[in-house]
């Protein structure tokens, strides 16, 4: 961001984050104060990111008012739709909902929806072989037979985990340019999880 604002100083910047309260990435609070990024997996969040990108085009161009307005109307319609969607799949797991993914990205996700995540990966590393006995064990607690992963990560100690609970691993892709069919397809993957 200094790189872009010292080339450019008079370069608008809209924090499309702004009113939102970061996490620490994955489950144990322990990230050395790093945040989670992966807002854009929450659907209420993205609400809240849309309402702030409306209020930075109005502020850049407001002679388009209405041209925004209406595209805003028609998202956020399409991201509540979404979110009640998404919250009635989830409304049918009455055992734990808790599930199991490599990369920590779902934690918003997980949240809006009254989930837990159970991370593999800690601090952008594979887990240890003491951790892979830990997450095996819990795995085995809450009947967890689907691990998740990211296309764009290894899959080696998701597949041992999985060889380890007779599970199966299964690709969410947190980077989708299809958001809401993506999310939609993400929430009832974890569902089906969950039976």
């Amino acid at each position: 961001m200094k790189k872009f604002i010292s080339v450019n100083p008079g370069i608008s910047i809209i924090h499309t984050q702004k009113g939102i309260e970061k996490s620490p990435m994955g489950e144990d609070n322990h990230s050395h104060g790093i945040k989670d990024p992966h807002i854009w997996l929450s659907p209420p969040l993205v609400m809240i990111q849309a309402r702030n990108i409306l209020a930075g085009l109005l502020s850049a161009d407001p002679a388009h008012k209405s041209f925004y307005m209406e595209n805003y109307k028609n998202f956020i319609k399409e991201a509540a739709g979404l979110d009640v969607e998404i919250l009635s799949i989830f409304a049918k797991i009455k055992k734990h909902k808790k599930f199991m993914v490599y990369h920590p990205s779902w934690g918003y996700f997980a949240k809006s929806y009254g989930l837990h995540m159970i991370p593999i990966e800690n601090q952008g590393k594979a887990p240890k072989p003491a951790m892979l006995k830990s997450l095996i064990i819990e795995a085995e607690k809450y009947n967890i037979k689907t691990l998740f992963v990211q296309p764009q990560f290894s899959r080696k100690s998701a597949q041992m985990i999985a060889r380890a609970i007779h599970g199966k691993v299964i690709a969410i892709d947190p980077l989708s340019p299809a958001w809401a069919s993506n999310l939609k397809d993400v929430a009832l993957k974890i569902a089906d999880s969950m039976k």
